[in-house]
Order: C-alpha cells, then sequence, then structure tokens
C-alpha cells in the first residue's frame, strides 16, 4: 500500500502529486485520487483568488464580473480571499528563514480557517 502523503497545498505541489501518480499500482491510484482532487480545488480556488485580486487593481469589479460570468458578490469574495491569502503568506514569509512549506501552511490554514463556522 502506498505511504501516506501530506495533501499539496500549493499548484507546483499538486502538479508534483499529480505526476507522482504514475508511479503507483493501479489501487494506490484510486486511493490517492480522491484527496488529490480535493487538493486540487482549494490549490485552483486560492489561484482564482488571488487572479481575481490582481485583477481588480486594473479594473472595476463589476468588469471583471462580466468578463468572467460570475455574480458581482462572487467575484468580491474571492478578492477577499485572495487578499486573505496574501496576507497569511506575507505574514509567514515576513521572517527570512520561512520556508516554502511554512508558506504553504499558512495558505492551508488560512483557507480551512474560512470553512470553520
Amino acid at each position: 500500500m502506498a505511504q501516506t502523503t501530506a495533501s499539496p497545498a500549493t499548484l507546483p505541489e499538486l502538479i508534483a502529486a499529480l505526476q507522482s501518480l504514475a508511479g503507483l499500482a493501479p489501487l494506490d491510484r484510486a486511493r490517492r485520487a480522491p484527496e488529490l482532487i480535493e487538493a486540487a480545488k482549494g490549490v485552483l480556488a486560492d489561484a482564482r483568488a488571488v487572479a481575481c485580486l490582481e485583477a481588480s487593481q486594473a479594473m472595476p469589479q463589476v468588469e471583471i464580473s462580466r468578463r468572467l460570468g460570475i455574480s458581482r458578490s462572487k467575484i468580491s469574495e474571492a478578492i477577499s480571499r485572495g487578499r486573505a491569502l496574501i496576507q497569511a503568506a506575507g505574514a509567514v514569509s515576513a521572517g527570512s528563514a520561512a520556508s516554502h512549506t511554512e508558506r504553504a501552511h499558512a495558505r492551508t490554514t488560512a483557507r480551512h480557517s474560512r470553512k470553520d463556522p
């Protein structure tokens, strides 16, 4: 059976995890796939949130909404989420010795804390 590994929290980690699937036995790939599907949703939602935040620097939210075909309130939520992700990553990386893993953990923690009631 495959060893337990941490869920990918960043796009490069997700890509590496997806590439590692090829080396697994069929049942191990089948076991790992649902975890990677969930991880991909989170990583890609984070990427979209940050992209919406970046876009909001160049155009109004209503224009982003129109171009993406998403409600203005969803754009506003994404921008807020993008800000939280950037702040979480910045807070961890403020120390010059902050590692990539620590920054990923901060993003994951920020993402999970938003899901809690």
